[in-house]
């Protein structure tokens, strides 16, 4: 990668230097990042021709007003503080991967389109971007049915799946636990604090066993905020084929509002909702068209496992088209 190359145009215009957001100019939202990818493309250019042009280019050629012209290459002329904050990244295994390349997950781009995050922060093993993953998020540890979650996680080890995880200490990170003693692989996309994350113990096992994959969409030094746990939702149905929800607490988590907005925009099919004794009814989210968890068998699971194979061949037909 040069510093004129596509990934670090999008670099620049994605990246927050400084991640409590004291900056003279935001980078782009995802939506403005994806109305600019499609005016170049219009015009037959790509994002590493915006080194090439000055405010009034950039006014002409893509008919921007003064403000956005100025922003843009505010932006771009940040080269030498994203070239050391990557060097301190790297130095904790953490690297940036975007929308142009291979490393990239397809299933972000294929399912949510203008959604998907044109940046992407990554320590581990990128190709299990590629695999089946089926997700276990939701409920604080003191709450988490943990014999139903361990349970789940082996089948699902068993199968093959990847297990992916909202990475917060509670069903999430029981699973990680349970996939790993299996011998399973798993993706953690954090939603918060990734540079601290990578470095607890757990953390470090997994990926110094090739065993797994951490991701971020914002910086690595970012706090944990709900409007990043909402874009981490996304991501994480984004790469599922199935989820599974525990102790779905609404007000103390962003478990329901993640699962009701991706089987709303239909980003995935399958969503199992398991409460707890005492939690607030998760209705709206089996109106959505999720479906309740009671008891887990061999034979249910087999029959869920059933179901997933289906829409995944449907899909990779629809893909392949």
């Amino acid at each position: 990668m040069t510093q004129r190359d596509e990934s670090f145009a999008i670099m620049l215009l994605m990246s927050q230097i400084d991640p409590g957001k004291n900056e003279l100019v935001l980078p782009l939202s995802f939506s403005e990042w994806h109305g600019l990818h499609r005016s170049l493309r219009e015009q037959g250019l790509g994002m590493a021709d915006l080194f090439d042009m000055d405010m009034s280019g950039l006014m002409m050629r893509l008919k921007m007003s003064e403000q956005e012209a100025y922003r843009l290459c505010v932006l771009l002329g940040r080269v030498l503080p994203l070239s050391v904050s990557l060097e301190r990244f790297a130095m904790n295994g953490i690297r940036p991967v975007t929308w142009n390349q291979r490393e990239y997950p397809r299933r972000l781009k294929e399912r949510l389109g203008d959604k998907a995050p044109p940046l992407l922060y990554v320590a581990g093993r990128s190709e299990l971007f590629q695999q089946e993953a089926v997700g276990i998020v939701g409920a604080a540890r003191k709450e988490v049915d943990g014999d139903l979650v361990r349970k789940l996680t082996r089948m699902l080890v068993e199968k093959g799946y990847t297990i992916l995880s909202d990475g917060a200490p509670g069903a999430g990170r029981l699973a990680e636990q349970e996939a790993l003693k299996a011998g399973g692989r798993v993706i953690e996309v954090a939603a918060g604090g990734m540079n601290r994350r990578i470095g607890q113990r757990d953390m470090l096992a997994m990926l110094e066993l090739n065993q797994g994959v951490a991701l971020s969409l914002t910086h690595p030094d970012a706090p944990y905020t709900a409007s990043h746990a909402r874009l981490h939702n996304r991501c994480l149905y984004g790469l599922a084929t199935a989820v599974f929800v525990f102790g779905a607490k609404r007000g103390r988590s962003m478990s329901c509002e993640g699962a009701m907005q991706a089987l709303q925009r239909g980003w995935i099919d399958h969503v199992y909702l398991q409460d707890l004794p005492g939690c607030p009814d998760g209705g709206e989210v089996l109106l959505k068209g999720a479906t309740p968890l009671g008891r887990l068998d061999r034979e249910i699971f087999e029959n869920m496992h059933g179901s997933w194979r289906e829409t995944m061949a449907r899909q990779t037909s629809l893909f392949d088209r």
